[in-house]
């Protein structure tokens, strides 16, 4: 493994704060170095069990063989940073079917060996908003009404929610009937009390507002 002892201690005590966050190191060829224990359950999730030992040397295309895409994303990205040396932020959406859907706020950077040649990218994803699928699909919840619950939760208009999600505040307010319906909700207060008791959704940091 490449990783100096330094970088070893400073993942090591990373890998021990309480937030929810995923981190990862891969090598210049996208092979994996190492994986925080977070990380570690999304990939035995999408991948079925394996350990951190197991997974050190394989590229990332293999890791996710079952998304390709999603690993062409990775690679695509980490290619960019190996290129231009700089650090690339986007905003990441990971799914494991029938299980949760995340959406994570992610930094990714050149790693540097001590005599200072690059050798990988270090990442560090922050959740930002955990849906629990299941519960989701058990009330027929689809993916904009689960948006509109979300900002909902965060005390926005119909008005704002649509600006923020750029359609007409009528379809919002279709929405917002329609989710009132399938939890059995008469008011907006209702709702929310209903939705937070549920655990639907967990918003853990407020998202980066959208380009427009």
């Amino acid at each position: 493994m490449i990783m100096n002892e330094k970088f070893q201690v400073a993942f090591d005590s990373l890998c021990q704060l309480p937030h929810r966050m995923h981190l990862y190191l891969t090598d210049t060829e996208h092979r994996i170095l190492h994986l925080n224990d977070l990380q570690l359950s999304i990939v035995e999730k999408l991948c079925g069990a394996i350990s951190l030992k197991d997974l050190q040397g394989l590229s990332v295309t293999d890791v996710y063989c079952q998304n390709y895409p999603h690993a062409m994303r990775i690679c695509q990205q980490n290619e960019t940073i190996l290129q231009s040396g700089q650090p690339h932020q986007s905003i990441d959406h990971v799914v494991i079917p029938n299980h949760v859907a995340l959406t994570l706020q992610t930094t990714k950077l050149p790693y540097y060996d001590s005599d200072g040649k690059m050798r990988g990218v270090f990442g560090i994803s922050y959740y930002e908003r955990e849906i629990n699928l299941a519960k989701a699909k058990e009330y027929n919840l689809t993916v904009r009404e689960l948006d509109c619950i979300d900002w909902t939760l965060m005390d926005k208009t119909a008005k704002e929610i649509a600006n923020i999600l750029n359609i007409s505040a009528r379809t919002i307010e279709d929405y917002l009937n329609n989710i009132r319906h399938k939890l059995n909700c008469q008011t907006k207060l209702e709702l929310i009390k209903k939705v937070k008791s549920m655990d639907i959704i967990k918003r853990y940091l407020l998202p980066i507002s959208p380009k427009r």
